[in-house]
């Protein structure tokens, strides 16, 4: 819940009007990305749709999908990976052979962020975080944002808690119903 929530319930309590627990629950919600700025590496984007085969159509709307996401849910996207960058999202992980270059650039980041702490440097540097494409669905469908270490893609994949499928279509179970959101 945004501050804003605290301040809008004790103004209505001190007039003594009910208070409106779901509705302010959607009105002051935090957003899973509020803050964040957040790249993507893995899913390459093509530049002329005309000549793409149905598999790199998917990749595209993915992609699509995923810039439109961040930017809907409180974060910002960024096309290019700099120090600004708080996350890199990446759907393989970081021990395969054919790492791309951002992935490279991330880890040699990080690895300079956590050396520099172990040194006694800034204690509120911000590291970058390196997750599985998972950690951007789970998060969008909890409506929340989950520790990024559990989706950390220097090790092991752990299993998603979200489900998404081609074209940006997002399947969760929320309570005891599946629901199905698409994402254009």
């Amino acid at each position: 819940m945004t501050p804003e929530w605290i301040r809008e319930s004790h103004e209505v309590w001190l007039r003594g009007d009910h208070v409106e627990l779901e509705w302010m629950q959607q009105e002051y919600r935090m957003q899973p990305f509020q803050g964040l700025k957040i790249a993507i590496s893995g899913i390459e984007d093509c530049s002329s749709p005309e000549h793409l085969s149905l598999r790199e159509l998917i990749v595209v709307a993915r992609r699509t999908a995923i810039k439109n996401l961040v930017n809907n849910n409180g974060g910002q996207y960024s096309k290019d990976l700099d120090r600004t960058c708080t996350h890199l999202v990446t759907p393989t992980s970081t021990s395969t052979p054919k790492q791309s270059e951002k992935v490279k650039w991330a880890l040699r980041e990080i690895a300079s962020s956590e050396t520099a702490k172990r040194r006694g440097g800034k204690k509120n540097e911000h590291t970058m975080k390196l997750v599985y494409e998972e950690w951007l669905w789970d998060c969008l469908g909890y409506r929340g944002r989950f520790k990024e270490e559990d989706y950390d893609a220097r090790r092991p994949r752990s299993k998603a808690r979200i489900h998404a499928g081609a074209c940006g279509v997002i399947v969760w179970r929320r309570g005891w119903q599946a629901h199905a959101q698409t994402t254009s």
